[in-house]
């Protein structure tokens, strides 16, 4: 069985939201599941932060689905990767 859970927001947060969630794949609603279930299985209010990707990450992920090299080449993957997370 499923609950329902209602919840006032602010129209410009919320709005805010949900441009923020679809820019990483997900709806609010997913998001606000996402929080709950870990809230629950964590014991704590507290998750690691889920930031919108960059160009580069988002690149570096259409390459992987499409098969294709990272570009730029980078000496290590430690690198890749922080280039990734770089705003």
């Amino acid at each position: 069985m499923t609950k329902t859970i209602s919840v006032r927001i602010d129209d410009g947060i919320k709005r805010q939201a949900d441009e923020f969630f679809a820019g990483i794949g997900i709806n609010t609603a997913t998001a606000l599941r996402m929080f709950i279930y870990s809230s629950v299985c964590g014991k704590k209010i507290s998750f690691p932060a889920i930031k919108k990707p960059n160009a580069r990450l988002l690149r570096a992920i259409n390459d992987a689905n499409s098969g294709h090299n990272l570009s730029p080449k980078f000496k290590t993957a430690k690198d890749a990767v922080a280039s990734m997370l770089e705003d």
